[in-house]
């Protein structure tokens, strides 16, 4: 599933926002503890799985109440 830059997602009832992503993917909030099973993979956050050739990675989005009525 391709996620543009600046784009939310919701990942197990958490939001997500792609950021572009410089170095490796440990500061990503999808990547597993260990490493070595990661949830990033599903939105193909590397480069060469992306159309625009970007690395991403997704950041934590804490959303209000209001932000969500606005959005219906």
């Amino acid at each position: 599933m391709f996620v543009k830059i600046g784009e939310l997602i919701n990942h197990n009832g958490k939001t997500y926002r792609c950021v572009p992503r410089n170095g490796d993917c440990g500061d990503c909030a999808l990547a597993s503890i260990d490493g070595w099973s990661c949830s990033g993979e599903k939105y193909n956050c590397t480069d060469l799985l992306r159309i625009d050739g970007t690395d991403v990675k997704f950041v934590e989005v804490k959303v209000c109440a209001e932000q969500t009525q606005e959005e219906k």
